[in-house]
């Protein structure tokens, strides 16, 4: 999305993640984190090996789906379709990029996939439609119907549906992939894991997690930050054109319709940016984190693009894990290896295995 449809979506989209706002979603984090550990629970007593990539997007569709939209879907404890569907049409899309013969073979299948897709978002907007109360709410959906009056040519279903979506990619699977990409680092780095323990037990205690008391997680927030680095969950792969001719800082021309690819996960991973070790998860190395420089890093892109739900994925991200270290969940790593599946996100392929037990 470009030029005036960008600009309005986004100034739209800003009220969602005001401060105020920010503050009141940590009651959402927590009540759907409650969910969450049920089912761990679960598989702690089953001692089976689950994928914690599915459960953590189960947890954050369930929590963005009432932040942003103002309905509870519940499929934590009810799974819905719509989280396998949503995935597959992840891998669809990537294997028709790599070979297009498939939208004449395997079209009835992707018909079906985006039926489901497509009936999910627009029952959800349908249903706030008529619950007609969408003046006295300040979640994103409600606040671009308040304007749907305005706005005929511009917030058209289709648009709605679009921005319905675009907001399900972030929110869902964005925050669950940093949560189990932390996970998975942790599990394989135990020293790491006792230091955010008991980060966690000093600053939270038994309070209630806080968005006061998420910022004085400091080890966490480089932890985060360095998952970040060597997974970063977002858009991995990121196409830019030149909107007019430029010149990047190390010489390069660019005509007016050239296009560039930035690949943060190979940014993240140049020993000439981050030092030798630059392959390790080291979260220390954030304590340097001043000198770094401001394109080096750059999991929720940069400029007048940035992501703006960038504290949010931070502040929930640090709620659960909070929650999971705190109810003394232990998680042991059963990937032999990992294969990166890279689309829109950057996830495991074959999922992200993990044994659950209690400390």
């Amino acid at each position: 999305m470009n030029g005036e449809s960008w600009k309005m979506q986004r100034n739209l989209a800003k009220t969602v993640f005001s401060v105020d706002t920010r503050t009141s979603m940590f009651d959402t984090y927590c009540e759907c984190a409650e969910k969450l550990c049920n089912l761990l629970d679960q598989a702690v007593l089953s001692k089976e090996v689950i994928d914690i990539q599915y459960y953590f997007k189960r947890f954050t569709l369930d929590t963005f789906c009432i932040i942003g939209f103002g309905i509870d879907i519940n499929s934590l404890e009810h799974p819905i379709p719509f989280s396998t569907v949503f995935d597959l049409l992840f891998e669809e899309t990537e294997k028709r990029a790599i070979d297009p013969t498939r939208k004449f073979w395997n079209q009835k299948v992707w018909v079906e996939y985006l039926q489901i897709f497509n009936d999910f978002i627009n029952g959800i907007i349908e249903k706030r439609r008529l619950a007609n109360d969408h003046h006295n709410k300040t979640d994103f959906l409600s606040t671009l119907l308040q304007h749907e009056g305005e706005n005929k040519e511009v917030l058209t279903p289709s648009f709605l549906r679009d921005q319905v979506a675009n907001f399900l990619v972030a929110g869902r699977d964005t925050t669950a992939m940093l949560c189990a990409w932390v996970i998975y680092f942790l599990s394989k780095n135990p020293d790491m894991e006792k230091r955010v323990r008991e980060e966690v037990d000093a600053v939270i205690g038994d309070e209630k997690p806080s968005l006061i008391l998420s910022k004085k997680l400091k080890y966490m927030q480089m932890v985060l930050d360095e998952a970040l680095r060597l997974s970063p969950p977002a858009v991995p792969l990121n196409i830019k054109c030149a909107s007019k001719d430029d010149v990047l800082p190390n010489g390069l021309r660019l005509k007016k319709g050239d296009h560039v690819c930035v690949i943060p996960p190979v940014i993240h991973r140049l020993e000439s940016i981050w030092g030798p070790d630059a392959l390790e998860f080291n979260p220390d190395r954030w304590e340097k984190s001043s000198t770094f420089h401001p394109f080096q890093f750059i999991p929720f892109q940069k400029g007048p693009r940035v992501c703006l739900g960038q504290n949010m994925a931070y502040e929930e991200a640090k709620c659960l894990l909070s929650i999971l270290f705190r109810k003394g969940y232990k998680f042991e790593n059963f990937n032999t290896s990992i294969s990166v599946h890279i689309s829109a996100i950057y996830q495991a392929q074959e999922g992200l295995l993990m044994k659950v037990s209690k400390i």
